[in-house]
């Protein structure tokens, strides 16, 4: 095999991983973001450094906020509890 060969069969892995890499880093933004609305906050408060461990373990706000309904309220209404 030649230097060519191998540079060349490199950049093509190269290029996979970095198409990856996008794909992968705008997954974790966007769930990143929604998890943000979830408490409240503004997005882009997620590129504070070590934000991330406060969205670990902050529990989300109950009820509507300013980016929409509660998740989980809209799960308890899917399953609405009979009365007898």
């Amino acid at each position: 095999m030649s230097f060519l060969t191998v540079f060349l069969s490199f950049c093509m892995l190269g290029s996979r991983f970095f198409l990856l890499w996008i794909f992968l880093f705008w997954f974790l933004f966007a769930q990143r973001a929604k998890r943000c609305h979830d408490i409240g906050r503004s997005g882009w408060w997620q590129f504070i450094p070590l934000y991330e461990l406060w969205l670990l373990c902050a529990k989300g706000q109950v009820g509507k906020n300013e980016y929409g309904e509660d998740p989980q309220a809209l799960e308890e209404d899917l399953y609405p509890q009979k009365e007898d």
